[in-house]
């Protein structure tokens, strides 16, 4: 198949040439459907009741049907995906075109007990004209119910030549005192390449002290800095688990910030995650992707030129925990946090403009608060408007994270 595209470096368009659909897809969908919510998550008191607006011209919205789902998600993604526990038809009454009123779910009782509200809105000739999740919950509570706290055994260290090495769970975790990071891995005998982190993706951090000491059947290593990395907690659990808090502060303008690793991506055969998909997002270009377990093959894609669609590469939001599949083995991460970004590698510009204006953080896997914004086929990210500006921050950040090397979980 020939494409002309001269005076043009990629064709236009929201899909390929069989139709895969890109990011750009879902957000366009969600930006100019006729219906419309401004309810972000859902409120302490939600009882059902969605604030709705009908922006149709002419129908009223008693002529859209909403299914709504109350899931359960695979929370160790072995499977992906999600069962659902509870579903039904919302109603919202007479809303003529232009007006606003509430869509009434009939939850049962024990809903709060689900992971997540999914809700579709479809048309008269039956297209998917809207798709909306919230999250239930929290990802404390999601990481409680795959982390384990329990397990036979303790973590023993040794402080040798600059390093601490501590063994668990069938697990060796080698960090250096001089960066307060975490070296080397090995699982059940096997060698993980996850190293150098954390690192900040924005702002400075010098080590002023880093040492361990035992805590029950723990091994705990703090490392202090100064700059805007402030503290470093590594826990290393007597089943294996590996647990990573850290606290940074910025003030500034910023293109990210969070904190990253690095792993080979030669080594990387895909990735699974609980979170925001199919489609990656930028600071500017939010909306459109929904709550579920995705599951990735890695690829090169680039938009509009190599049509591998979805792309692998980039930002993902609202995460819950992530699989890095390797041909090492598979690396878990759990977080503990809200509002986190997940960074999978850097996207290949190619002889595109628009990927050449974003701004990745360095390193391989991230775990961000603050994305950069993409630029677009005319006018660089920060000529698009206000979310195209980079993030301004203020603040003290803290974020945890959960580790698992191997196969299997306990």
């Amino acid at each position: 198949m020939r494409y002309d595209t001269k005076g043009n470096q990629a064709p236009d368009g929201v899909v390929g040439p069989y139709r895969q659909k890109e990011g750009s897809y879902y957000t366009i969908r969600q930006l100019w459907s006729p219906v419309r919510t401004s309810m972000a998550k859902l409120p302490a008191d939600f009882a059902g009741a969605i604030p709705v607006t009908n922006d149709y011209a002419f129908l009223n919205l008693n002529t859209v049907a909403f299914q709504w789902q109350l899931v359960q998600f695979d929370v160790r993604g072995t499977t992906g995906g999600h069962s659902v526990v509870a579903e039904g038809t919302a109603q919202s009454g007479s809303i003529a075109a232009g007006a606003s009123g509430t869509l009434t779910l009939p939850l049962p009782a024990n809903w709060s007990t689900a992971h997540a509200l999914l809700l579709d809105a479809t048309d008269s000739s039956g297209t998917l004209i809207g798709r909306w999740s919230w999250g239930i919950a929290s990802p404390t509570q999601m990481r409680a119910s795959i982390v384990s706290a329990t397990g036979t055994g303790a973590a023993a260290a040794t402080d040798a030549s600059g390093t601490l090495t501590v063994t668990a769970g069938g697990a060796t975790y080698s960090f250096s005192k001089t960066s307060g990071q975490l070296s080397s891995v090995t699982a059940n005998g096997k060698k993980f390449s996850l190293s150098n982190g954390p690192v900040l993706s924005s702002g400075t951090g010098t080590l002023q002290s880093c040492a361990g000491s035992q805590d029950g059947n723990d091994y705990v290593i703090t490392a202090t800095y100064t700059g805007s990395l402030q503290q470093v907690l590594w826990r290393i659990m007597g089943n294996g688990w590996l647990g990573l808090t850290y606290r940074y502060a910025l003030a500034g303008n910023y293109d990210h910030h969070g904190v990253t690793f690095t792993y080979p991506e030669a080594q990387v055969i895909g990735a699974d995650w609980l979170g925001r998909g199919p489609a990656r997002v930028y600071k500017n270009r939010m909306q459109g992707p929904w709550l579920d377990v995705w599951q990735r093959e890695k690829n090169n894609a680039i938009t509009g030129q190599v049509w591998d669609y979805p792309e692998f590469k980039g930002y993902y939001s609202e995460l819950y925990w992530a699989r890095l599949r390797t041909s090492e083995g598979a690396i878990l991460f759990v977080v503990d946090s809200p509002g986190v970004f997940l960074r999978l590698y850097t996207p290949a510009n190619g002889s595109a403009p628009l990927s050449a204006t974003t701004v990745y953080p360095t390193g391989d896997i991230s775990f961000l608060y603050g994305i950069s914004p993409i630029g677009n086929k005319f006018s660089a990210a920060k000529d698009t408007g206000p979310q195209g500006q980079q993030n301004a921050v203020n603040g003290t950040f803290e974020g945890t994270i959960y580790l698992r090397f191997g196969d299997s979980l306990p």
